[in-house]
């Protein structure tokens, strides 16, 4: 939905389903079925505007996701408390990609890279608003608050698929728990150990945020983070060579 008409012209003419309409009115939103959508997009760049929008999507469709792209970092909070379900700060990405680039100049090697990167942004900005569901989360839950909840997609090519969690020794590797494991749209909770893993499959891991990353790594290409002498900033990585 868009008020710029050649914008609208272009995508339309590229295949791409553009309308023209005032995104902040509830009648467009209407007309847009915005409530069977899975997710709203909001990327306009006038604050006011998008705090009325969100105002009228939360209306027009209380249970839709709304992710926000916003400028600075201090208009995040107004929004979440408006109904945005995340904020994008391009404030934000902006000070990330100069680090990453800083980084490189370093010669920090990659994975490194996107592992502090990943740890700014969960630091920064959380991925979702509290469930609005009435009951207790990790975080109400004294200590094991710190804990984090972040799941992995087995891919069909990697060091993961096919090797049950008996042969991975994840928790033996990084410190990290396989909670639960979804499969085929079921979830199974407590995975037996000897279960191999398959194309699709979804682990949930629980733990610390710095291990949860050095978990999702070591499901990625068999490798974990180990410090050297001189400290985080030069870790190294060597190949971790679980049990036969």
């Amino acid at each position: 939905m868009e008020m710029n008409a050649e914008t609208v012209r272009a995508a339309s003419q590229a295949g791409e389903p553009a309308f023209y309409a005032d995104v902040t009115s509830e009648e467009a939103l209407h007309h847009a079925r915005v409530d069977h959508a899975s997710a709203f997009l909001l990327t306009i760049n006038d604050p006011g505007a998008v705090q009325r929008t969100v105002d009228a999507v939360r209306r027009v469709a209380p249970g839709v996701p709304i992710v926000v792209r916003a400028r600075y970092l201090a208009e995040r909070e107004a929004l979440l408390k408006t109904g945005a379900s995340d904020v994008v700060v391009g404030e934000l990405e902006a000070a990330v990609e100069i680090l990453a680039r800083v980084l490189r100049l370093m010669q920090v090697p990659r994975n490194l890279i996107n592992r502090e990167l990943a740890l700014v942004r969960e630091r920064t900005q959380t991925s979702a608003r509290p469930s609005t569901v009435p009951r207790k989360t990790l975080a109400e839950h004294g200590l094991i608050g710190e804990l984090k909840i972040e799941t992995f997609q087995v891919p069909a090519v990697g060091y993961t698929c096919g090797k049950s969690l008996k042969e991975l020794q994840l928790r033996t590797q990084t410190g990290v728990s396989v909670v639960a494991m979804s499969r085929d749209g079921q979830v199974i909770d407590n995975p037996s150990p000897e279960m191999p893993l398959l194309e699709g499959d979804v682990l949930y891991l629980l733990g610390s945020l710095e291990k949860v990353r050095d978990a999702l790594y070591f499901l990625e290409a068999g490798a974990v983070p180990v410090p050297d002498a001189i400290g985080e900033a030069t870790r190294m990585w060597k190949k971790s060579s679980p049990p036969v």
